[in-house]
Parts: structure tokens; C-alpha cells; sequence
């Protein structure tokens, strides 16, 4: 019976030999598992998992789903054990037709946001720079109004990468839905920019200029 020998600075790194070579086995905290076979002249690795942990990289995990109503919504004690925020809004819409709906991040109001949004206003045929903003104190969550009717149909994917960085906070979204109740704007829109972080990020805050929410919902997802 061949014992297994601790490699490597970790406690849960053993290797052995075996019949035709070497095997290896790496732990780590997230219950990952690869095992390495390693012959004179070939290499082969199979991955598993233990006691149904997660995958060490990639897949969504949903954290939170969030009703829109009211003036404001804040999403706050956003997990912090994932790599990438995805946030995902579906059929925003105002009790007015000029709601304005902005995002902050961390409910910080201070001048820390510089972003631009271009797209297409696809109703009139009209290409759109948007807006832009620099060193402002908050974000535009949608193109234009997200009014009362057909902007039900808002669709808003908003991707925080890094989100537990604690500076430079760069983030883009993409969103689809009408800027006003007559239906002359509506089309496609693109928003990057960059947030003068403090801290990692672990609350969204939506807020609006006019009216309140009527309804939508918030999803947010983490990504390894």
C-alpha cells in the first residue's frame, strides 16, 4: 500500500506513485478536487466536485429578486464571496412618464460617477449620443423617462466586474425600452463609465427625479 506524501506549502496537496507514474490531488477551500495523472508521456486531468460545492469559475448564483416600488429602492448586504455582479431589470416602468430613474452604488451622492450612454432611437430613426456625465452624483438607469405604458417592455443588463475592488469601479450596461409615452424613442442603448469607489460595493441604490416606481423587478446575480 503506497502512502500518500504531502506536496507543496498547502495542507491539502498530496501526491504519490502510482502503477505507470505520479498522482497528484489538489483541494481547495471551494471543494474543488483535480486529480492529475502524469506517465512517462502523457498528462490527463479529470475534475470533480465534493459534497456539492460550487464550481470554482464561472456560473450565475442568484442573490437577490427586488419589486420596484416607491421613490426609492435600495438592495443592500450584497454577498461579497463572488468575483461579478450581473444585475438584471425587467419591465421598469414610472407612475409618470418622466420618472428619470438613476443608479447609485453604495448610496453614495457625491460627485464619484463619470459615464456616457449612446443608442438608437429606433421609432424615429435617429441615432442618439445620450448623455454623459462627469463627476456626477449619480447614474441614468434607462434611456430617458421609463414611462407609464409601453416602457413596461424596459429591459436593463448592467455588469459590475471586480465589484469587490475597493477603487475605480468600471461598469457597463445595455438596455432596451422607450424613452417617453408616445413611443418615439424606444431602441437600444449602451452605458459604460467608471465609479470613484470607497469600498466594495455592496448595496444598489435606484432612485428617480420624478413620480415613483410602479413596478419591475431586480434581479442580482454573482459570478465566480
Amino acid at each position: 500500500m503506497r502512502s500518500w506524501i504531502r506536496w507543496g506549502q498547502g495542507e491539502r496537496r498530496w501526491w504519490r506513485r502510482g502503477l505507470v507514474g505520479w498522482v497528484f490531488i489538489i483541494m481547495v477551500p471551494s471543494g474543488f478536487v483535480r486529480v492529475m495523472f502524469a506517465p512517462p508521456y502523457e498528462l490527463f486531468i479529470v475534475a470533480g466536485i465534493l459534497g456539492g460545492a460550487a464550481p470554482a469559475g464561472g456560473g450565475l448564483t442568484l442573490l437577490s429578486t427586488t419589486t420596484l416600488s416607491g421613490t426609492t429602492v435600495d438592495i443592500s448586504n450584497i454577498s461579497q464571496d463572488y468575483t461579478n455582479l450581473r444585475i438584471y431589470v425587467k419591465g421598469m416602468y414610472g407612475t409618470v412618464d418622466n420618472l428619470q430613474p438613476k443608479i447609485r452604488f453604495n448610496n453614495d451622492s457625491n460627485s464619484r460617477y463619470v459615464w456616457g450612454i449612446t443608442g438608437v432611437r429606433i421609432g424615429n430613426g435617429t441615432a442618439d449620443s445620450g448623455a454623459s456625465g462627469s463627476s456626477t452624483t449619480s447614474v441614468y438607469f434607462a434611456n430617458g423617462s421609463a414611462g407609464t405604458a409601453f416602457n413596461r417592455l424596459n429591459f436593463i443588463s448592467l455588469y459590475l466586474p471586480r465589484y469587490t475592488d475597493t477603487s475605480n469601479q468600471f461598469f457597463t450596461m445595455q438596455l432596451y425600452g422607450s424613452a417617453d409615452a408616445t413611443n418615439t424613442n424606444w431602441g437600444p442603448y449602451w452605458v459604460s463609465g467608471v465609479y470613484d469607489a470607497q469600498a466594495a460595493i455592496s448595496s444598489i441604490n435606484l432612485i428617480r427625479d420624478n413620480g415613483s416606481f410602479g413596478g419591475g423587478t431586480v434581479y442580482i446575480y454573482g459570478e465566480k
